[in-house]
C-alpha cells in the first residue's frame, strides 16, 4: 500500500543544474510489503526538454551518372546511365516528381568493317584562282577535293579543302581620272552653195582611268549651211545618213577603256 507521495518543482536548479526545462521529483513511500520485496520508499525523477523542430525538407533528386560504355564497338549497342533520390522528403515535405531514373540511347551504329581499313586521301591542289584586287592587295584561294573516302575504319581527311592568300600586295593602285573632251575644231566649209552642211570635230583629251567618269557625248558634229534665195526649185530631198561603222578598237588593252564609231551622210537635203 501507498502511505505518502509527494512532488517538487524545480526550474533548472536541483540535481540537474543547467539544464534547460523543468524537473519533477516524485517521493513514493510504501509501508507494508507485498512479497516482492519491494523496498519501503521509491523516489522517481523526470524532466522536461525543450527545443526546435526542423521544418520539413522537399524530395530532391540527385544528378545523371556517367553514361556506360557502350555494349558494342560496331554495328549498333546502347549506353546506360542513371540517377538517385538525394533528398528523401521528411515529414511534411513535397515528394519528387516523377522523372525517369535511367536512360538508355544507341551508340556505334556504324556497321562493322569486312575488309582491310581504308584511309582517305585527297586529290592535288588546284591552280591558284585569280586575284580578287590588280592592286592594292586582294585575296586569292585554291580549293581540293577527296580522291579516296575512308571507310568504317579508316582515318578521316586532315587538312583544309579550300586555302585562301594573299596577292597583288604592295602594287600601287592607279588614281581615278575623268575623261576630259578636247575643244571643238573650227566648222569647216559648206559642201554644197545651196543646203549645204559643214562640219566640226573634236577628241578625247584626257582618257577616264579607274572609278574615273568616262566621257558622253558626240566627237563630231553637223550643221546646215544658210542657202540664198536662188537654191529652191524642184522637188524636196530629205537627207539620210548611212549607217553606224563598226566600233573602233578599245582605247586600252587592260582594265576600263573606252570605244568609238561613226557614221556619214549619204544624202544631203535638197530644195
Amino acid at each position: 500500500s501507498v502511505s505518502h507521495v509527494s512532488h517538487s518543482g524545480s526550474s533548472g536548479g536541483g540535481m540537474y543544474g543547467g539544464q534547460s526545462g523543468g524537473m519533477s521529483v516524485s517521493h513514493v513511500s510504501h509501508t507494508g510489503s507485498s512479497g516482492g520485496g519491494l523496498p519501503s520508499s521509491l523516489i522517481v525523477q523526470g524532466r522536461r526538454l525543450q527545443g526546435t523542430c526542423p521544418g520539413p525538407k522537399n524530395c530532391m533528386w540527385g544528378f545523371w551518372s556517367e553514361w556506360s560504355r557502350c555494349t558494342c564497338t560496331c554495328d549498333g549497342g546502347q549506353k546506360t546511365r542513371d540517377r538517385r533520390i538525394a533528398q528523401m522528403p521528411t515529414p511534411g515535405g513535397e515528394p519528387c516528381e516523377a522523372l525517369h531514373k535511367e536512360e538508355i540511347v544507341p551508340c556505334n551504329t556504324q556497321p562493322c568493317s569486312k575488309g582491310a581499313c581504308i584511309d582517305a586521301v585527297w586529290n592535288d591542289w588546284s591552280q591558284w584562282e585569280g586575284c580578287s584586287k590588280t592592286c592594292d592587295g586582294g585575296v586569292t584561294w585554291r580549293h581540293r577535293t577527296l580522291r579516296q573516302k575512308a571507310n568504317d575504319c579508316g582515318l578521316p581527311a586532315t587538312g583544309m579543302a579550300m586555302e585562301h592568300a594573299a596577292c597583288n600586295r604592295g602594287i600601287p593602285c592607279r588614281k581615278d581620272v575623268d575623261c576630259e573632251f578636247g575643244a571643238w575644231e573650227p566648222w569647216s566649209g559648206c559642201t554644197m552653195p545651196c543646203l549645204g552642211i559643214k562640219r566640226r570635230t573634236r577628241t578625247i583629251q584626257v582618257q577616264g582611268k579607274e572609278n574615273g567618269k568616262w566621257c558622253v557625248g558626240p566627237l563630231k558634229q553637223t550643221s546646215p549651211c544658210p542657202s540664198g534665195v536662188d537654191c529652191f526649185g524642184g522637188p524636196p530631198v530629205d537627207c539620210q545618213l548611212s549607217s553606224w561603222e563598226a566600233w573602233e578598237r578599245c582605247s586600252t588593252t587592260c582594265g576600263p577603256g573606252q570605244q568609238n564609231r561613226q557614221r556619214t551622210v549619204e544624202q544631203q537635203p535638197e530644195n
